[in-house]
C-alpha cells in the first residue's frame, strides 16, 4: 500500500505514528512495564506485523520516549508510601488506531490494629499479610472517537500543522523522500538550524563538492 507522506507530517502525535508504523510493517507495539516503591522501569517491548507476528524491535522504538507518556502520566514516580506494585502494558495499534492501557494493582493488607499502639502496629507490619488485586483497562486513543468520556488522557496531543520527525524517520528507515517533500523539510531546517533532527537529515544528503 502507498504511503501517504503528508500523513506523516500532519495531525496529532497519534495519527502520525500509526501512519508511519503502517508505512514501515508495523501492526502493533506493545510497552510492558512494573513498578513500586518508587521506581519503576519498562520491562520489554514487543513489535508485531499486522498479521499478529512478532518482528525484530527497530532502534527508533526505543528512542521514542513518547511512547512511554502514558505510563508515567498514571504511575509518576511509582511513589505511594509503601505496600504498592503495578504490573501492566500500553498497545499502541496501527490496525486499529487505538492506544490501549492495561493492568494489574497490588496493594499490601494488614491486620487492623490501635492506630496509637506503636508496638502492636509493628508487629502488625512484619505479620504476614494479604495482598489485593485489582485489574483495570482503559482505551485512552480511538482514531474513530477521540475524546470518548472519562478516557480523556494527557496522551492526547495537539493537532500538529507540519512536524517533520516521522518524515525524518522515513527518510532514514525506508527511503528517500520525494523532492516536494525533501524541500519542505530542508525549508524547516532553514527555519529551525538548531534541531537535532533536522541537522542529522542534512547530513544524510549527499554533499556537493
Amino acid at each position: 500500500m502507498k504511503t501517504n507522506l503528508s500523513d506523516l507530517a500532519t495531525g496529532c502525535y497519534e495519527k502520525r505514528l500509526f501512519a508511519f508504523m503502517r508505512a514501515t510493517g508495523i501492526g502493533t507495539i506493545t510497552l510492558e512495564y512494573s513498578g513500586g516503591g518508587d521506581s519503576g522501569c519498562i520491562d520489554s517491548r514487543t513489535v508485531c506485523n499486522a498479521e499478529g507476528k512478532c518482528i525484530a524491535s527497530p532502534e527508533w522504538i526505543h528512542k521514542e520516549e513518547h511512547l512511554e507518556k502514558p505510563i508515567w502520566d498514571k504511575h509518576g514516580s511509582f511513589a505511594d508510601g509503601g505496600g504498592f506494585f503495578v504490573s501492566g502494558a500500553v498497545e499502541w495499534n496501527a490496525i486499529n488506531g487505538t492506544v490501549e492501557m492495561s493492568g494489574t494493582e497490588y496493594n499490601d493488607v494488614y491486620p487492623e490494629v490501635d492506630s496509637e499502639d506503636e508496638e502492636a502496629q509493628e508487629l502488625a507490619y512484619d505479620s504476614e499479610h494479604e495482598q489485593e488485586a485489582s485489574e483495570w483497562c482503559d482505551e485512552l486513543y480511538d482514531s474513530e472517537d477521540r475524546f470518548r468520556e472519562g478516557k480523556v488522557s494527557s496522551i492526547i496531543s495537539e493537532e500538529q500543522g507540519f512536524d517533520v520527525h516521522f518524515l525524518l524517520l522515513y527518510a532514514k528507515c525506508v527511503q528517500p523522500l520525494p523532492k516536494e517533500m525533501h524541500l519542505r523539510v530542508v525549508a524547516e531546517a532553514i527555519c529551525n538550524p538548531k534541531s537535532v533532527e533536522l541537522i542529522e537529515y542534512m547530513k544524510l544528503l549527499p554533499q556537493s563538492k
